[in-house]
């Protein structure tokens, strides 16, 4: 990481790169997109001008485990981390933009945590998942998400490529988006808790590799 920061904006030619050089960057510019060596980015954290992780910034990046977005940061973009290898990630309060499959296919993500302050988005009942606080919808799971009462609707990509082995979905929930639960080629179950009819695109749990067994009540009119 270090290596690649200096080359890119170590703007005194000392070959560090000092707290202000850092506060000063305003793009990544995908210069870590595909690194197959970078295993940690705490550093992000002082790149405190930085308002956006751009699509696929740090996607493919097979060994990054470890990252600490800037407070300031305000938009995630569409696969932003995809198939890294991250396994907690924590959504600042200043974010109000998430790019559907931001962290699909991070395969080790088990915790996702939104900010408190966060006006856009929250992580209610330590749900380990990215809930739109106006509209009730899960945008972002990962294999250890549980979706709270309350939430209406999952939004499209949620899961998508997750190691998700079973997921419960409340009463609450209306509308499972498209590609939902996509190749999610663990999972063995899904629990339907509804009495009434969910808007179930044909191919939210879509999987060309495993198939999950629905569970719903009996009687229920669910249009599974």
């Amino acid at each position: 990481v270090k290596e690649i920061c200096v080359a890119n904006w170590d703007t005194n030619g000392d070959g560090e790169l000092s707290m202000s050089e850092a506060a000063a960057v305003t793009s990544l510019d995908k210069v870590f997109e595909g690194n197959k060596e970078i295993v940690s980015f705490d550093e992000l954290q002082y790149f405190i001008q930085l308002e956006s992780i751009k699509s696929e910034e740090f996607s493919d990046c097979d060994l990054l485990s470890s990252v600490v977005l800037p407070n300031n940061i305000k938009t995630i973009g569409q696969s932003a981390f995809f198939a890294s290898n991250i396994n907690s990630i924590e959504i600042p309060a200043s974010v109000d933009s998430i790019t559907d499959a931001a962290f699909n296919n991070c395969d080790n993500l088990d915790r996702i945590v939104v900010a408190e302050g966060n006006v856009v988005y929250d992580s209610r009942n330590n749900c380990n998942g990215i809930i739109e606080t106006a509209t009730n919808t899960l945008v972002a799971g990962c294999k250890n998400t549980v979706i709270p009462e309350g939430v209406i609707a999952i939004g499209v990509n949620a899961f998508r490529n997750s190691l998700l082995t079973s997921i419960l979905i409340p009463q609450s929930v209306i509308s499972i988006g498209e590609d939902a639960f996509y190749n999610c080629k663990v999972m063995t179950t899904v629990v339907v808790f509804n009495s009434t009819p969910i808007d179930l695109p044909a191919n939210s749990f879509n999987s060309n590799k495993a198939k999950a067994t629905l569970y719903v009540p009996v009687g229920s009119k669910s249009a599974y």
